[in-house]
């Protein structure tokens, strides 16, 4: 999903892996079976080879097509009953968590 917000660019695996919340190594695994599953493919930066920036498959981007309907609706079904002020307050308190998370380091 994170790759689908801009399909056309990509992101270096490290981006990935800080804007998910994993470490590197856990992100490399991550891909590798994304990448044999066809989803995305790795391709090397033009300028530094020892970079690859990763990118989402016309097969990837059928899949979340398929998938994401049915994710933002029971999203939507989750969140429904809740009251305006309580969403606000679980949007702020999600916001503190993501931040925490990119300056989390595993020992």
């Amino acid at each position: 999903m994170v790759l689908n917000r801009d399909p056309a660019t990509g992101l270096a695996p490290s981006d990935l892996a800080r804007r998910c919340g994993v470490t590197r190594a856990t992100m490399t695994g991550l891909l590798n079976g994304l990448e044999r599953d066809g989803m995305i493919t790795r391709e090397p930066d033009q300028h530094d080879h020892r970079m690859a920036t990763v990118k989402l498959t016309e097969q990837g981007s059928q899949y979340l097509d398929n998938i994401l309907p049915d994710y933002y609706r029971r999203t939507a079904a989750l969140m429904g009953h809740l009251p305006f002020e309580d969403k606000r307050l679980l949007e702020k308190l999600l916001w503190q968590v993501n931040d925490g998370i990119s300056s989390f380091t595993t020992p």
